[in-house]
Parts: structure tokens; C-alpha cells; sequence
């Protein structure tokens, strides 16, 4: 079934929802593209690998980390340009922003060198 026995990796994840203000400033960009859609944006939430972290309740701690590269790479998703995102970006804000789930076990099935993708 798998291409080897799952292995528990050191690694948490951190699964990120935007919310209704991300969505209002990505429509704000009059750049001629296509405007964000809540429902659609949350559908298919990128997920990021963190510190291998023991319960749940770990969230807020990992976040005081990892809140602002998640959030300048939330960002950028959307408009490369750092010219035009928020000037002064907080983490109340991303809260604000952003729904964050942390996933706590992580297991690796594939069995295959994790590599950087272009």
C-alpha cells in the first residue's frame, strides 16, 4: 500500500486558511488579475513544515517564530511586489488575517529524498 512502512519525521505542520482581510487586500490590487474568492482561497491551504512541536496547544509558540516568514510568503502568493503589502505587519495581524492549524504527527510513506522545487 505505501512504498514503505511509515516513519514518524521531526517535523510539525502548520496548515494556513486566509481569512476575509487577506481577501480584501489582495482585491485591492488593481492589477488587472483576478480577484480572490474566499471560499476558493481556503480550499487548497498551503502547508508548511515546522519544528517538531508535542501537542496542539503548541500553535501559539511556533507561530511566535514563524508568523512573519508565513505571513511575507502569504503575501507574496499574491503580489510579489513588497512595495504594496501592509506597511507595518504584526502578528495580531496575521491573526487577523490568517486561520492556522497545527498538525503535530507527521509521516513520511513515500520514502523518497524530500527535495526544493523551482
Amino acid at each position: 500500500m505505501f512504498g514503505r512502512e511509515p516513519i514518524l519525521i521531526n517535523r510539525s505542520v502548520v496548515v494556513v486558511r486566509p481569512r476575509q482581510p487577506y481577501i480584501d487586500w489582495a482585491n485591492s490590487m488593481d492589477d488587472g488579475g483576478p480577484l480572490a474568492n474566499l471560499e476558493d482561497m481556503r480550499q487548497d491551504p498551503p502547508a508548511y513544515l515546522v519544528d517538531d512541536v508535542e501537542s496542539r496547544e503548541d500553535l501559539s509558540r511556533v507561530l511566535d517564530f514563524w508568523w512573519e516568514p508565513i505571513f511575507e510568503e502569504q503575501l507574496g502568493r499574491w503580489m510579489r511586489d513588497p512595495d504594496v503589502w501592509p506597511k507595518e505587519m504584526t502578528r495580531e495581524m496575521f491573526v487577523e488575517w490568517f486561520d492556522c492549524e497545527l498538525y503535530v504527527m507527521v509521516w513520511d510513506v513515500v520514502g523518497t529524498q524530500i527535495t526544493e522545487l523551482p
